[in-house]
């Protein structure tokens, strides 16, 4: 459900260009997308020297690799292949 709520405003953003939707829901959309990068943006401001700046637009990229470890983790557990340091883990029932 978290990934969703960080997917959820870029998702009806590309909407939003595509096809015809609520003109508050695009502003809502808008607005949230915005406040999630500046959000990041402020992070990465007291961590990083330079270019904190960079942050801002890395915010949307950074969920994107969310989901894929996240869907990657969860097919690793179901087939039983996780492995740590060279080593598979066994599941604990």
């Amino acid at each position: 459900l978290d990934i969703a709520l960080l997917f959820a405003p870029f998702i009806f953003i590309i909407m939003g260009i595509f096809v015809v939707q609520p003109v508050w829901l695009f502003g809502l959309s808008l607005g949230v997308a915005f406040l999630y990068c500046t959000l990041y943006a402020t992070y990465t401001h007291r961590v990083w020297q330079k270019g904190w700046y960079v942050g801002f637009f890395l915010w949307p990229l950074l969920v994107v690799q969310e989901t894929i470890l996240l869907i990657a983790s969860t097919v690793a557990h179901e087939t039983g292949k996780v492995a740590w340091k060279g080593r598979p883990i066994q599941q604990e029932d």
